[in-house]
């Protein structure tokens, strides 16, 4: 599925020369630059609590100064009324 996926992206964006797709581990990752920006669209919640931490501090160091980091997710939470 998820090859599926970033072969999709890959074929809409390929008129754009400046953005490049990556696929990694997030807690590993070793890219050697720093970005503006940082896009994790529906990934981080896949990472284990016991290794929030450490994908957080590679996600910091990929961060170029007053760079920002966007956060996407798919999760909705759904509150109905008189649920209790």
């Amino acid at each position: 599925m998820f090859q599926r996926s970033l072969r999709t992206a890959v074929d809409f964006n390929r008129a754009v020369k400046s953005l490049e797709f990556v696929q990694g581990d997030l807690r590993s990752l070793d890219l050697g630059m720093q970005f503006d920006v940082i896009i994790c669209a529906e990934v981080l919640y896949y990472i284990l609590p016991k290794d929030v931490a450490k994908a957080n501090r590679n996600l910091d160091k990929y961060l170029a100064p007053h760079g920002i980091i966007v956060l996407v997710s798919g999760f909705q939470l759904v509150r109905r009324r008189n649920a209790f």
